[in-house]
């Protein structure tokens, strides 16, 4: 029996270190649009009604691209796919960016892209209260809101992916 129980464990040890580390192993499929509506029903799901923004969901594109920190050319060559769910009333500062790469190594270099480039300041006398950026196989989340929503949208996609990369929550507060 105690044989039994050390091949079982050793077999499930093994299958574990076959799993590659930051988030390349991604339950995530489809397109950018359909995920994000997953994303914003698990989100919601966990948040009070009050600490939910009247949002609008738009596809990304070469225009859009700089508003998230991001160069017309890194978009051309490095995004399949991107949608931007933003707050309507411009007096909160929210958004959240759910973009499709190529592939993993190219979600990697958006992401680094996103953590230094990120206006999180760009809206007029509001500000979030964090910004945050994750990958997950070819797919990034960046999240730009109160640290509730934050939270939540981070903790959902994280479940929807089933493994993130390392989350870089790179502007906290007005500083």
């Amino acid at each position: 029996m105690r044989r039994i129980f050390t091949a079982a464990l050793a077999v499930l040890l093994l299958a574990g270190c076959g799993q590659s580390a930051g988030g390349d192993q991604s339950k995530l499929t489809g397109t950018s649009s359909a995920i994000m509506t997953q994303l914003l029903a698990e989100t919601k799901a966990a948040l009070p009604a009050d600490a939910q923004p009247i949002t609008e969901e738009v596809a990304m594109d070469v225009a859009t691209a700089p508003q998230i920190g991001l160069t017309a050319a890194e978009f051309t060559d490095q995004v399949t796919d991107g949608t931007i769910s933003r707050a309507m009333i411009m007096t909160a500062a929210h958004e959240m960016v759910l973009i499709q790469a190529k592939d993993a190594a190219a979600a990697k270099q958006l992401k680094a892209s996103i953590a230094k480039q990120y206006d999180p300041k760009k809206w007029i006398c509001v500000f979030p209260q964090q910004a945050s950026v994750v990958d997950s196989g070819p797919y990034v989340l960046l999240i730009a809101s109160t640290k509730q929503y934050s939270d939540a949208a981070l903790a959902a996609f994280t479940q929807l992916a089933g493994t993130t990369g390392a989350v870089d929550a790179f502007y906290n507060g007005v500083g």
